[in-house]
């Protein structure tokens, strides 16, 4: 099935049909992860279904340990990360009452990495 759609990626980016193309990425990536390219990046993390976000609906950086820039509830991925300042600790009171013990340790270790990728993802530009 995904060696089809790459051949389909192939035909469609060499006739350099942008819009194809990145409908056909999109397909890709849906394929990959399992998950539907509209849902809510907080789906990447193990033992958390779509009942269980309203933990994340209930918080806002804001309310959360100290404030600061972003406003409103918890959508994404990114907010996550902000909101919780890349503590797992912080992570931990937040999710504890959807999660089993046993299981937090494993989101956790998902939750730093994505905030170690987040924190190396910078990028400078330079005008000469």
């Amino acid at each position: 099935m995904l060696a089809f759609v790459m051949v389909m990626l192939d035909v469609v980016s060499n006739e350099d049909w942008l819009v194809s193309t990145l409908g056909i990425c999109n397909l890709v990536q849906m394929i990959i992860q399992g998950r539907c390219v509209q849902d809510s990046s907080l789906f990447t993390f193990p033992h958390i279904e779509k009942q269980d976000f309203y933990i994340f609906r209930r918080w806002s950086f804001k309310e959360a340990w100290g404030g600061g820039g972003f406003q409103g509830p918890i959508a994404g991925l990114p907010e996550l990360i902000t909101t919780c300042h890349g503590k797992e600790e912080n992570f931990t009171l937040m999710v504890k009452e959807v999660i089993q013990p046993n299981q937090i340790s494993q989101v956790c270790l998902l939750y730093m990495r994505s905030f170690q990728i987040k924190q190396s993802l910078h990028v400078s530009i330079s005008i000469e």
